[in-house]
């Protein structure tokens, strides 16, 4: 594929499309135009999908009380400023690495991979699911706070490299054996999708880097 160049489009220039997102929450976001929806969409489909690069600006936020209310009674820091416009609940995404690891060892056949989890933050040396216990962490400077824990849904079962979906349903067949909710309230509004991760969002701090000594409190 040729280089794609994208000039970072605004709402005066561009126009300004809405998308639906997790729970049919509609997203207005500004489209990247011709060029790029044409080099996606021969990269990412051998169907002749028409698909789009879209651009979310920082200039609004997202109003959850339509489409998230059942969870503001069960998740009490889930708010509009705890998530990220394209997010389904939070901003960040932390998940550690000895927790993924116990999964491959519970399904060696699987080849599971951290991709599959897709998490902003991957944190190395603690037990296995230590992080279901953080509420509060500090990384760098940067200090984010616990939101809910990440039920798992379908996109986990798609290799990241090659984009075949596991006919196995792997690794949330696995995920399901262990890893499943107990308090009946939050499988009201969760459901019976498997956790891995947490979901956490942005209190105060600018910077993170990798090495970074973690902080964290219960």
């Amino acid at each position: 594929m040729p280089i794609l160049t994208i000039k970072a489009p605004n709402r005066i220039e561009n126009k300004v499309v809405t998308i639906s997102q997790h729970f049919n929450e509609k997203i207005p976001t500004i489209d990247c135009g011709d060029d790029a929806a044409k080099w996606i969409s021969q990269y990412a489909s051998e169907q002749k999908m028409e698909l789009g690069i879209a651009f979310h600006d920082a200039k609004q936020r997202r109003n959850l009380s339509k489409t998230h209310q059942k969870y503001f009674g069960i998740y009490p820091t889930l708010s509009n400023d705890a998530t990220g416009l394209h997010s389904d609940f939070s901003s960040y995404l932390l998940v550690g690495e000895s927790s993924i690891n116990d999964l491959k060892d519970r399904a060696p056949e699987a080849n599971i991979d951290t991709l599959n989890f897709r998490p902003n933050i991957l944190i190395e040396g603690t037990p296995p699911f230590a992080e279901d216990e953080w509420k509060w962490v500090k990384i760098g400077d940067v200090v984010l706070y616990f939101v809910k824990w990440c039920t798992r849904c379908v996109l986990t079962t798609v290799n990241p490299t090659t984009g075949i979906k596991s006919e196995q349903n792997e690794p949330l067949k696995t995920l399901r054996t262990y890893r499943m909710l107990k308090d009946l309230r939050k499988i009201s509004v969760d459901g019976t999708s498997p956790l891995m991760g947490i979901n956490m969002a942005y209190h105060s701090g600018e910077k993170i880097n990798v090495g970074d000594v973690v902080y964290v409190g219960k």
